[in-house]
C-alpha cells in the first residue's frame, strides 16, 4: 500500500501540462484541485488584464476593453472543466456536473457585463451557483478505495 501511495504522488508530480489541465483521464484530491485551480486562476487573471489593457491601447474605448476582457475570460473554462471532472471522479461521479458548469461559466462570461437588471440577477444566481459547487468540491472527501477512474491515494 505505502509503495502505491510513493507511486501515485511521483507519477502525479512527473504529469505533463497537458495531463495536468487537459485531459478527464483519472483523479485528483482535494488539495491538488485547489493547488491547479488557483494556477488556473492567477493564469486567467493575468492573460485577461494583459487582454483588457490591450484591447483599451487598440480602441481607446472602455467598452471595448472590456469586452476582450469577458471573452478572454473564457478561456479558463477549459482547464477547470478537467480539473472538476477529474475531482469528480475522486468522489465517484463522472463528468456530467462538470460538463454543466461549462455551459453555467460561459453563460457567467457573456452576461457579465450587461446592465439588463434581470440579466444582472441571474449572473449573481449563477455565480452563487458556482461557488457553492466549487466549495463541494474543495470539502468532499474523495473515495478511499479505487474506483473506475483509478488509484485511491
Amino acid at each position: 500500500m505505502t509503495n502505491e501511495i510513493f507511486r501515485n504522488e511521483s507519477v502525479a508530480e512527473n504529469e505533463s501540462l497537458t495531463q495536468k489541465y487537459f485531459t478527464t483521464t483519472g483523479r485528483i484530491d482535494r488539495l491538488t484541485f485547489l493547488k491547479r485551480s488557483l494556477i488556473a486562476f492567477v493564469a486567467l487573471f493575468l492573460l485577461t488584464f494583459t487582454a483588457g489593457i490591450i484591447g483599451y491601447l487598440v480602441s481607446s474605448n472602455i467598452a471595448t476593453a472590456e469586452m476582450v476582457m469577458s471573452i478572454t475570460s473564457l478561456a479558463v473554462i477549459i482547464p477547470q472543466y478537467f480539473l472538476n471532472a477529474k475531482r469528480l471522479h475522486d468522489i465517484g461521479r463522472d463528468e456530467t456536473l462538470a460538463k454543466v458548469f461549462v455551459g453555467v461559466g460561459i453563460l457567467q462570461a457573456l452576461f457579465t457585463f450587461s446592465t439588463a437588471s434581470i440579466i444582472v440577477n441571474a449572473t449573481m444566481a449563477l455565480s452563487i451557483v458556482t461557488f457553492i459547487f466549487t466549495l463541494y468540491l474543495l470539502f468532499k472527501k474523495g473515495e478511499e478505495v479505487n474506483n473506475e477512474y483509478g488509484m485511491a491515494k
